[in-house]
């Protein structure tokens, strides 16, 4: 149960699973700045994507799903169910206007991870949070999280008594201040920064860690919740060779996966392949473990790319965004044109694993799960993004 704090409602989480059979575990995957059409699941523009092919054959594809067209929105919308009316959170300023109040949404909201751990799971996010209340601080439990391993977005989040001498942006740059996400990264688990070198890559560090968090849960009889938010295929300034913000150069792997020491140039399309090679490694260790078979694996986007799409516009293609899943009850090689968006993430995730949410929680989305079933063919005649001071609406025609 959430304390009641002044001037919020009180929520009580209902669903504490008790019952002997293991529910599913969930991993939920994002994906930065990739357009829907960015990825071979659809007819790519851009990229080869085999292991994202792969898996969404073994589930259900949806040919259309709306995030935000913006970061932090998208993330709210997901970890919360509802639609920015309730959360403030229209776009990476947060508010709209000047008096809006400023909160973290785990005070006035039941987040994902937080109804996830309420029900049992242990609950972990390995890669980008990057909304209010961001991590690495004390809010870290309170969202819902039992560990995590984070980017510390700016040096001034890094511990007093803790070091870290890897890149870190200057002035007159972009953003000063701004810690290095992919090469000798500025990344933290559950409170202690991580030692990296200059041939460390954070993205592979993230999958690194996600991978020992299932490892810890092979013959576990408790679930997970584990959330895996990718930095790829976002921009950052190559401090390796003071090149200004772009698609930063990845590791060159042979085809057994080993780095050659080498990093490939520059480009979208490589780091897109190379967030493809990350999924598949950590779908590949959960059907090694044996574990794949009771889990639930959602691969999604936050908005569309500044490059191929329409990132941060008020038009479709700046929201429309890849989305497959697979898992237990789940349809396998079934391509959908049913419409959903980002706030039908909560609600459908609670339904396919048995979690109630609470009816005094009023969350805007609506669970496609009866689709994913072959229950239905649809679950919505339209779908709703509010970005900025615009709303967009689209129907099935």
């Amino acid at each position: 149960m959430m304390k009641k704090k002044t001037g919020i409602i009180l929520v009580a989480v209902l669903a504490v699973f008790t019952v002997s059979a293991k529910r599913p575990n969930v991993v939920v995957v994002l994906l930065d700045d990739v357009s829907r059409d960015d990825v071979s699941v659809y007819p790519s523009r851009l990229a080869e994507t085999p292991q994202m092919e792969r898996i969404a054959q073994e589930g259900v594809t949806f040919e259309t799903c709306w995030s935000s067209a913006m970061c932090f929105p998208s993330r709210a919308l997901l970890m919360t169910g509802k639609y920015p009316y309730q959360t403030k959170i229209y776009h990476n300023h947060f508010r709209p206007y000047p008096n809006e109040p400023h909160y973290f949404p785990h005070e006035r909201h039941v987040t994902l991870p937080f109804l996830f751990k309420q029900a049992g799971y242990k609950t972990y996010v390995s890669g980008k949070w990057h909304m209010p209340g961001n991590i690495p601080n004390k809010h870290t439990t309170e969202v819902g999280f039992d560990e995590y391993c984070v980017h510390v977005h700016n040096y001034e989040q890094i511990p007093k008594d803790q070091e870290f001498d890897g890149f870190v942006e200057k002035e007159p740059d972009l953003w000063p201040g701004r810690v290095s996400v992919f090469w000798h990264p500025g990344l933290m688990f559950n409170g202690q920064m991580i030692d990296t070198t200059i041939d460390d890559y954070g993205p592979d560090i993230f999958n690194d860690y996600a991978i020992k968090f299932v490892d810890q849960h092979q013959d576990s009889d408790q679930p997970f919740f584990l959330y895996y938010p990718l930095y790829l295929a976002h921009t950052q300034p190559d401090y390796m060779t003071g090149a200004p913000e772009q698609f930063v150069p990845v590791p060159e792997r042979d085809e057994n996966g080993k780095w050659t020491g080498k990093r490939t140039p520059p480009g979208q399309k490589y780091e897109i392949e190379y967030a493809d090679y990350l999924i598949g490694r950590l779908y590949d260790h959960l059907e090694q473990n044996g574990m794949l078979e009771n889990t639930i694996f959602l691969v999604t986007g936050d908005n569309s790319s500044v490059t191929t799409g329409r990132k941060c516009e008020p038009v479709a293609d700046g929201c429309l965004v890849p989305f497959f899943i697979t898992g237990p009850g789940i349809e396998e090689n079934v391509r959908s044109r049913a419409l959903i968006e980002f706030t039908d993430i909560y609600s459908t995730l609670a339904d396919a694993v048995g979690i109630d949410v609470p009816d005094s929680y009023k969350i805007d989305g609506k669970s496609f799960w009866p689709v994913l079933s072959g229950a239905k063919e649809k679950t919505r005649d339209h779908i709703l993004v509010h970005f900025g001071y615009d709303k967009l609406v689209r129907d099935e025609a």
